[in-house]
């Protein structure tokens, strides 16, 4: 299983180095996902996934953010993100605007999912997508920053912004090829509490690393190696627990 994970992640990152963690966060996620499903469910996924352009499932998570720019898909921009006042300290799902949000897109995906289990390759793809980007902080962040979009940062003398930093410096700069084995065989300790909860309560855990990530920047925003070493185990507890919650969906909607 190791072996076969290290063939796959070598292949896509080789395919896609210019995407740094925007896609490696979601294709090591969906990977991971894929190692702690059933038999059964491999093949449901598997079959799902040779409809779609994609032929592995862990390439084909990074569809969602690949066409949500096509006019076709221009609607789903939203279905990426839930953003809160300021001042909230927790999220709900009267946050959704009428064009949907992260919360509501998944429910959508999962009751889909469930309906054409053999057939709606969209729906899994964009499940999976979500499932992952909601445990990205900036993915549930505030309204009046766009998600870390409008506060500029310096991350170690690179001018970049707060969103951008969170989806992609601070892991892009490891390698995510020799740590993925190590991920997998640390998680199963784990993965009972993991598997506590829901979209919403998952969400409120994100929005709590949120309110952290704002309250300990920098008043200079230069971003240095503490910053980074504060919040980068934090990133990976969040891949780790994403890739848990995903399998745990996926099963619920294909049994």
């Amino acid at each position: 299983m190791v072996m076969r994970f290290l063939l796959v992640m070598t292949l896509t990152l080789m395919a896609h180095t210019t995407q740094a963690f925007d896609f490696q966060g979601h294709a090591l996620v969906c990977q991971m996902a894929y190692a702690q499903l059933s038999a059964a469910t491999q093949k449901k996924v598997d079959a799902l996934v040779a409809k779609s352009p994609e032929k592995h499932f862990s390439v084909a998570c990074a569809w969602p953010d690949n066409v949500r720019d096509q006019k076709r898909y221009e609607h789903t921009k939203p279905w990426h993100f839930v953003n809160v006042p300021r001042s909230a300290t927790s999220v709900s799902t009267s946050d959704c605007p009428k064009q949907g949000c992260l919360l509501s897109a998944i429910t959508t995906m999962q009751q889909r999912l469930h309906n054409k289990p053999d057939t709606d390759w969209q729906a899994l793809l964009f499940l999976s997508h979500f499932i992952a980007d909601l445990h990205q902080p900036m993915h549930v962040s505030y309204f009046d920053d766009r998600g870390g979009n409008r506060t500029s940062v310096r991350f170690l003398g690179d001018k970049t912004n707060l969103h951008h930093l969170f989806d992609g410096d601070i892991l892009g700069k490891r390698n995510f090829r020799k740590q993925a084995p190590q991920w997998l065989t640390t998680i199963s300790g784990q993965k009972q509490q993991w598997q506590q909860g829901d979209a919403l309560s998952w969400a409120n855990e994100s929005l709590q690393i949120t309110r952290a990530v704002y309250a300990q920047l920098p008043a200079s925003h230069n971003i240095g190696p503490d910053y980074r070493d504060t919040f980068a185990p934090q990133l990976e507890l969040q891949l780790k627990k994403a890739s848990v919650r995903l399998a745990l969906v996926l099963e619920k909607a294909l049994k």
